[in-house]
């Protein structure tokens, strides 16, 4: 930009044209701080080593043990990391993080063990194979959405390349051990640069902020998600068989599903606003995870997707006053920032969610359209292409000066129902039974200077309906204004240059000496939709910061702060603790690193390991090809 805060158009063309260049790095991510004053935290021992079921391959270990073959306590995160590097195959890692078997833990990052010893995805190895990436294409991007562990939107990464003058970016996907997806990918025109990207809360859409140096303006591509059974393609026979109570009457585009991708489909595009033109951050909210998909079944929760087939015969329990109503997205809200031009948009998803549920729910004849063999890629199988104009695009509601530079955005986690009756599903024994259960939703904008902006969303985001209410869900609320989305404070002082911004996954709440009815596994308010956690890489910190109980989220207070010697902070991530608390932080290093903290102290097979006086423990580091940019994980069973 310009004095006159006016972008200067060769500066937006080599940056669209080189998301990982010098300038846009400069951009995304500062510079490293030149202060080094950090005292180096002590270092958890290797005590043992376990052999791994598969391959035969062995996994270093430092909690727990001696191995013990009879127990079956299985639980590892991993996930995909981004590492600036020369080459495709250098730039894209799968590792873990933590892992638990064999009565042993780990928090020492290192190669998933099913991928044997080679960091890199064979399914990456496959792209390539079949012509889809070459070795000389540029990732710029990946994400993993946040979301409550061992749901769908945990189970895939989602990956692009950068645009070129001769060949579009494509947008693609990598999959886990247990949710290996299969080559789904679209590619764009020739002119779009991927500047960022979000996974919507249940996997049904990804939404990709664009540079458009052709048409010189940004621009929001949609993209619907279809999930496979593992090695089936998307028009074998059905009923599908189980497979993690995933739908059994085919792949389903644009609806809640279980992780699985093997369908990816370009279904429109959102201009934005003439005052921004260079998107780099966004964050997608609906207010429903996929936890909202449980339903009753006898003594033992079941999935909606698996208890629906087939799907034509029963479109009224989807329905206003039918029994899972409550259990999909009805409408949403995309943020967008722009750090160049210091501003923010807001884009209603309503009109898209709404097409896509009465396409599914709304009528035999529209549901007869979404089945196979109506599902493909041609321009008139489902989902089709909304065109330029189509009232069922997302609209931009409002646009706001950003205050400063926008670093990220975050959002609270749909765990509740935020409607007139604030309440939910009690979770035990079988999601039946409503309790009193108060949300607001809200985004969190993240300025590089160390400034949060906490936002309301106000009716926009109204998660799920409980089944006693028949009316349509605007009937209940009313119609939504764009002045419900509205600044409600600003803390500073979180540090300086942010890079990265997100949800913190599991650390217990701070109650405020309130009394809080039993909520999932530990009885307290999930960190999710109450924590931020950010990297400060000017003051070589990751922090945690907890929003008060006592206003509404309004405030925040510090919870955590984590420095050590020569950490530059690009990127942090919080593992998934399932059934054992673990607090084991991944931290993406600007030297070239993956590295791997505990910030919690647990107990396990009846030790307790506290932390040490110094409050954190380094667990290990993984060497990469370059700086690590990005690493997201979740869960994998």
């Amino acid at each position: 930009m310009d004095a006159s805060g006016v972008i200067v158009r060769s500066a937006y063309d080599e940056v669209a044209k080189d998301w990982t260049g010098p300038r846009a790095m400069k951009m995304r991510y500062g510079e490293a701080s030149s202060v080094n004053d950090s005292p180096e935290l002590p270092l958890a021992p290797i005590v043992g080593t376990i052999t791994d079921g598969y391959g035969g391959g062995r996994s270093l270990y430092q909690f727990g043990g001696p191995e013990n073959k009879a127990m079956g306590d299985y639980v590892n995160n991993s996930g995909a990391g981004l590492v600036l590097g020369a080459t495709l195959l250098t730039s894209i890692v799968r590792l873990t993080t933590m892992a638990k078997d064999r009565g042993c833990i780990s928090l020492n990052p290192d190669v998933f063990w099913q991928d044997g010893r080679d960091p890199v995805p064979q399914q990456l190895r496959d792209y390539i194979a079949k012509g889809i990436l070459r070795n000389t294409d540029k990732v710029v991007y990946q994400i993993r959405h946040a979301g409550p562990g061992d749901t769908g939107v945990t189970r895939n990464s989602i990956l692009a390349t950068q645009g070129t003058e001769d060949r579009g970016a494509v947008i693609f996907n990598i999959g886990t051990a247990t949710a290996p997806g299969s080559l789904a990918y679209v590619q764009l025109p020739v002119g779009y640069s991927v500047t960022s990207m979000d996974v919507s809360d249940c996997n049904e859409f990804v939404y990709a902020t664009l540079m458009n140096w052709k048409t010189f303006r940004g621009e929001v591509v949609v993209i619907a998600l279809g999930c496979v059974r593992p090695g089936q393609p998307i028009d074998g026979p059905l009923p599908w068989h189980e497979w993690w109570n995933e739908w059994l009457c085919g792949v389903k585009p644009g609806l809640f599903n279980q992780g699985n991708i093997g369908f990816m489909k370009i279904v429109g595009y959102v201009p934005l606003p003439d005052d921004m033109k260079a998107p780099t951050c966004c964050r997608v909210m609906t207010g429903v995870t996929g936890f909202n998909q449980i339903v009753a079944q006898g003594n033992d929760p079941g999935n909606v997707a698996e208890n629906s087939y087939p799907l034509k015969d029963n479109l009224a329990k989807f329905q206003p006053g039918g029994v899972w109503y409550e259990t999909y997205a009805k409408d949403g809200l995309l943020a967008v920032g722009s750090y160049p031009e210091q501003r923010e948009c807001f884009i209603d998803l309503k009109p898209l969610i709404g097409y896509f549920n009465d396409m599914y729910f709304g009528s035999a004849d529209n549901n007869a359209k979404t089945q196979l063999p109506m599902v493909g890629m041609a321009d008139n199988q489902w989902p089709y292409l909304l065109a330029a104009g189509s009232p069922y695009l997302p609209k931009v509601i409002k646009t706001e000066a950003g205050g400063g530079r926008v670093r990220a955005i975050v959002s609270t986690i749909g765990y509740g129902y935020w409607n007139k009756y604030n309440e939910r599903r009690n979770p035990t024994p079988t999601f039946t039974g409503w309790r009193a259960d108060a949300r607001v939703p809200a985004l969190w904008t993240v300025l590089e200077s160390g400034t949060v902006i906490v936002r309301e969303v106000g009716k926009w985001v109204t998660g799920c309906k409980p089944v006693r209410q028949t009316t349509p869900i605007t009937e209940v609320l009313g119609t939504p204004a764009a002045s419900e989305i509205k600044e409600i404070n600003r803390i500073t002082g979180l540090g300086s240059n942010i890079t990265h911004a997100g949800n913190v996954k599991d650390y217990p709440i701070d109650l405020q000496g309130i009394a809080w009815s039993p909520e999932e596994g530990d009885n307290k308010p999930h960190a999710m939709s109450h924590m931020l956690m950010f990297c400060a890489r000017g003051s070589r910190a990751v922090r945690f910061y907890q929003f008060s109980l006592l206003d509404g989220g309004k405030t925040a207070f510090e919870r955590f702060s984590l420095r050590d010697k020569d950490l530059d902070p690009m990127w942090a991530e919080l593992a998934d603790s399932y059934d054992q608390r673990t607090g084991s932080l991944a931290v993406c290093d600007g030297q070239g690193f993956l590295k791997s903290f505990r910030i919690l102290p647990f107990s396990y097979r009846g030790k307790a390991y506290p932390l040490p006086a110094e409050g954190a423990q380094r667990c290990g580091r993984f060497m990469v090809a370059g700086p690590m940019l990005s690493y997201s994980m979740g869960n994998v069973p």
